[in-house]
């Protein structure tokens, strides 16, 4: 299977906390990932967090 586009893309450099989450999703939006794409990364990793935290 080939690599898209975004999958060859850096991190934003800028993105230093978890509190700037928000950048690294506009910039996956910028790499054009699609919203449905980005909604299932921010909600399986929020998820994974709480599974691992919780249980």
């Amino acid at each position: 299977m080939g690599r898209t586009s975004w999958e060859s893309r850096k991190p934003p450099e800028d993105l230093t906390n978890i509190g700037e989450i928000a950048k690294f999703l506009n910039k996956l939006a910028e790499y054009g990932m699609s919203d449905s794409d980005i909604r299932k990364i921010a909600f399986e990793n929020a998820l994974r967090v709480l599974r691992n935290n919780l249980s």
